[in-house]
């Protein structure tokens, strides 16, 4: 069997209603896409790959490349679906067997069975091996888990697959297929060095914010890797790759403080340069001291508001007292601090928003991100916006809504214009040069107050 997996190309989305936020988000891989290449590397089939977040073949350029294989599965979000079925429906036409899997297929997959031959649910790594066992000997695929498909015109849609309980199991992702130098191997501005590799350690969030789909694929269980096998695979990197740098690309690096400090210490000597994602309720000053004399140099909050009622309204279950008294630990042993806020929820006044903004500025972080609201299927705030009428625009399910109190148009302008231009060249300047222009001259103070206004 001929197989590929593929990451097909971001949708190109409607200026007429997205031009004024600068085009929606996008889920595009500037980093490996280390899912994929988690089942690649975890079957014993051998599977070609195609990430046309790099290629950016056309609809049809893709199919070509394609039609000479016999089994053919995309991945991706719900911002590159439309690639993905559109070509899977040219495919399907000319007898290549389809398959669908990744977040957006698991918890959207009524919408989707239609237009690819089987539905892959939650992880894949022995699900699509399995399947395609099945396949090769033509068993049966009611017999597989976490899968979906038709037969007989009857949707069948298999029992759940459990999550995989040792993650320490897995190979490491399939990097060596790759050609790295169309990647981004950098992690500026949160690290200086070159090259970046990303890292996989733990998956899932215990959390259950409202505006996030993530616990409606992982069932809000989260399971980590051991520490030792973590800095093993980041000793694997610095020997195959010649990596300077880690990024941890996961829901919540700090969850296990237990878990943190060991890793801190076994990574310690390798004196590699590294930076995570966090949560502000997750860390306390033991944790950061250790993370810094490990090699860490920087920390992503999600930080959404500067208002308590708002932090509460979107389940976020973290108060602004923690996000400063975080800041303030990071700030405290030289770790640099980016966070991002939520601008547009659907109970804000045009006040609310300009109170985070302009709060925010004051809390003397490094780096800074605006995130104009947009709605996806399968989460509270997605269904609350579609309750109230607030879906002012809709384009394949991805919704840039109104707010109770201001318009869809309205919010975007507040949002394209946070980071003015003052604000971003102040929050661009490295912090080790601020510190610099604070120690050693009064231009610190005016520059700041510049940068406030």
């Amino acid at each position: 069997m001929k197989i590929c997996l593929v990451y097909p190309n971001t949708t190109k989305f409607p200026l007429r209603i997205f031009k004024k936020v600068g085009g929606v988000q996008s889920s595009s891989f500037s980093y490996p896409p280390l899912g994929m290449l988690y089942i690649i590397s975890n079957s014993k089939y051998r599977i070609d790959f195609i990430n046309n977040c790099i290629y950016k073949y056309s609809d049809k350029k893709l199919y070509n490349v394609l039609s000479e294989y016999d089994i053919v599965g995309f991945g991706g979000t719900i911002y590159d679906y439309l690639q993905a079925k559109n070509v899977s429906n040219l495919l399907r036409n000319n007898g290549t067997l389809t398959i669908y899997g990744g977040p957006n297929a698991t918890v959207n997959w009524q919408k989707y069975i239609n237009f690819f031959d089987i539905i892959v649910k939650g992880e894949g790594e022995i699900t699509v091996d399995e399947l395609l066992n099945c396949i090769e000997n033509k068993g049966l695929l009611r017999d597989i888990k976490g899968i979906v498909f038709q037969e007989n015109g009857d949707i069948i849609n298999n029992p759940d697959r459990p999550f995989i309980q040792n993650l320490d199991k897995l190979n490491y992702p399939a990097r060596e297929i790759l050609d790295l130098k169309k990647y981004q191997r950098h992690a500026k501005p949160y690290l200086d060095v070159y090259p970046v590799d990303t890292v996989i350690s733990s998956r899932g969030c215990p959390f259950s914010c409202t505006f996030c789909s993530s616990k409606h694929f992982w069932k809000r269980i989260y399971r980590a890797r051991r520490p030792e096998e973590v800095v093993e695979e980041i000793k694997y990197l610095i020997d195959k790759f010649g990596t300077k740098g880690v990024f941890f690309r996961e829901d919540l690096f700090t969850a296990s403080k237990k878990r943190v400090l060991e890793f801190c210490e076994l990574v310690k000597p390798l004196s590699i340069d590294w930076v995570c994602e966090a949560r502000v309720g997750t860390v306390d000053e033991e944790m950061v001291k250790a993370m810094k004399e490990s090699g860490c140099k920087a920390m992503l909050f999600g930080l959404e508001s500067c208002s308590n009622k708002t932090l509460k309204l979107i389940n976020k279950r973290i108060t602004v007292e923690q996000s400063l008294d975080a800041i303030k630990l990071c700030k405290k042993f030289g770790i640099y601090v980016a966070a991002s806020f939520m601008i547009g929820l659907p109970h804000e006044t045009e006040s609310d928003m300009l109170h985070t903004i302009r709060t925010s500025k004051t809390w003397h972080l490094d780096h800074i991100n605006y995130n104009r609201v947009f709605a996806i299927p399968r989460s509270e705030l997605y269904d609350l916006i579609k309750r109230k009428g607030l879906d002012r625009y809709d384009h394949n399910d991805i919704i840039l809504p109104d707010t109770e109190h201001v318009s869809a148009d309205r919010v975007s302008l507040i949002c394209n214009k946070a980071p003015n231009w003052k604000t971003r060249f102040w929050y661009q300047i490295p912090a080790s040069i601020r510190r610099r222009i604070k120690m050693y001259s009064g231009l610190y103070g005016r520059l700041h107050k510049w940068a406030k206004d």
